[in-house]
């Protein structure tokens, strides 16, 4: 069986997205920031959004501690609007 070209790059990709995930999940339990995740949304979408991601994230990371913040659009955009972005 041989992948077609559009099966290559999707392989290739979610080889990727699996590396991305195992360091996610190395850099939350080790390192300087080990345990400590701050999530942000906005509160249009956080009551949709957060306990799906914070659950998952429970789940995968039980040792981990969590953050919620709420923003509105505009005080997100402030935030963010001069480097370094603490999002």
């Amino acid at each position: 069986m041989r992948l077609t070209e559009a099966g290559e790059k999707l392989r290739d990709r979610a080889f990727h997205i699996v590396k991305l995930a195992d360091e996610t999940r190395s850099m939350l339990t080790t390192g300087p920031d080990a345990g400590r995740v701050v999530a942000a949304a906005i509160p249009t979408v956080a009551p949709y959004l957060l306990p799906k991601v914070l659950a998952a994230l429970a789940e995968a990371c039980p040792e981990s501690e969590g953050e919620v913040i709420e923003e509105t659009t505009e005080r997100a955009k402030l935030t963010c609007s001069s480097p370094p972005c603490p999002l």
